[in-house]
């Protein structure tokens, strides 16, 4: 292996060859391997890496919630909405009804232009609702 300071090993008085031979394969792994690096400055090392902060895990962050009140207002209007358009095309089905039923009587010429004044008044009311929608 090679020291901090960058050199090999030292070697002892009587050293066995295997030794010897070992220590030069693992010097010379760690040359390679230094080697390696300059060649690859893009890879990086474990002990880099986990310097770096790559492994350390990220804290649960909740999304903010919805304000639910002003949701809830916006479905309550579109409910009341609904409400008057119906209401209001109801009246408008009743009045023509009434009028249908009051000239099979022979008395529509009487109420004809009262009537016919409140249904357009009822499909004003109602074309200015569907446009604000």
């Amino acid at each position: 292996m090679i020291s901090d300071n960058g050199c090999l090993p030292a070697v002892t008085k009587n050293p066995n060859k295997m030794e010897v031979l070992i220590d030069v394969k693992n010097a010379a792994k760690e040359v390679d391997k230094l080697i390696w690096f300059q060649k690859n400055p893009h890879m990086r090392t474990f002990d880099q890496i986990k310097q770096s902060g790559s492994f350390d895990i990220e804290m649960f962050r909740t999304t903010p919630k919805k304000n639910m009140q002003k949701e809830k207002e916006k479905f309550q209007e579109r409910l009341e909405s609904n409400a008057v358009t119906v209401k209001l095309e109801d009246e408008i089905a009743e009045r023509r009804q009434w009028l249908d039923d009051m000239v099979a009587l022979g008395r529509g010429d009487a109420y004809k232009r009262q009537i016919q004044t409140e249904i357009m008044l009822r499909v004003s009311k109602l074309e200015t609702l569907k446009k604000t929608k």
